[in-house]
């Protein structure tokens, strides 16, 4: 136990080294960019099949306020706006949508192609089966979506039913609460998710686990960290609008895929240690 407990120490110590010698400002600038590229389509996909499924004209406005509290201080509002400039009915939407998607779809190729480094190996997959994996991906982000958001709408009416049948106490906040959990458990999945799949070859679920409670750990103080520089910073004060929507944006989007690749070298760094231990020698009594 004591030796587990100081690998963890000399493992935590060894992450921003190995981050840097991997060059990982580099790989979190290209994610980044394909990022705020796949925003836009997405969300406009993800509100019209919503929308779609759901007949609600207001689906919109509910999946940005699930949104919201994932970003810092004023990041969340600026998405909200620069999500809502995505609802129109010009034509021209629609021819430059589907090329956006299928360019932001390379985000999930380039973060493949980062976590792999991390773990120090490289993927050999064709172009097309990238390709598909990515949109596999896209396709399991707007169903986790779509799970959330049905989630949000059906918590607070049971929630109300079990109040009005004296199951719940009156005061119980069932819905805040389980708000709370999902959003402190569904990045931790989500990251664990990234360094169990995305490196080529087997991992274990208790290196990712941990690489994810570390990502996710420096994420949400990150965020709070975040969000008081947006709120006190002179210089984006001088922007305004959709500028500073995308400034906002693309900052916050730059510090979670640092976050998450910082998460993924600890992940290797544990994956590694671990492997050593199981594969070492027994000593001779």
């Amino acid at each position: 136990m004591r030796s587990d407990v100081r690998g963890l120490g000399k493992d935590l110590l060894r992450v921003l080294p190995r981050f840097r010698r991997h060059s990982g400002l580099h790989f979190c600038a290209g994610v980044s960019f394909y990022a705020l590229l796949s925003l836009p389509p997405l969300l406009y996909l993800a509100f019209a099949t919503l929308g779609l499924v759901l007949r609600d004209p207001d689906v919109t406005e509910r999946v940005l306020a699930n949104l919201e509290p994932l970003f810092p201080g004023s990041a969340g509002e600026s998405l909200r706006e620069l999500a809502l400039d995505m609802r129109t009915d010009n034509p021209l939407v629609l021819v430059a949508v589907p090329a956006l998607v299928w360019v932001s779809t390379t985000v999930f190729a380039s973060l493949e192609l980062a976590i792999n480094v991390a773990f120090e190996r490289l993927p050999r997959r064709t172009v097309v089966l990238a390709r598909l994996k990515s949109f596999a991906l896209v396709f399991v982000g707007m169903i986790a979506l779509l799970a959330s958001l049905v989630a949000a709408t059906v918590i607070p009416r049971l929630e109300r039913m079990l109040l009005e049948a004296n199951v719940l106490a009156e005061g119980t906040r069932l819905a805040g609460s389980v708000s709370r959990f999902l959003i402190i458990v569904a990045p931790w999945v989500l990251f664990a998710t990234f360094y169990k799949v995305l490196p080529r070859g087997y991992v274990r679920w208790r290196s990712a686990g941990q690489g994810a409670l570390l990502a996710l750990l420096l994420w949400e103080a990150a965020r709070r960290i975040f969000g008081l520089v947006l709120v006190r910073s002179p210089a984006l004060g001088l922007l305004s609008g959709t500028l500073s929507a995308t400034v906002s944006v693309l900052l916050w989007v730059y510090a979670s895929v640092a976050l998450v690749l910082l998460g993924a070298e600890f992940a290797a760094l544990r994956h590694e240690r671990i492997e050593k231990a199981l594969n070492r020698p027994e000593s001779p009594d």
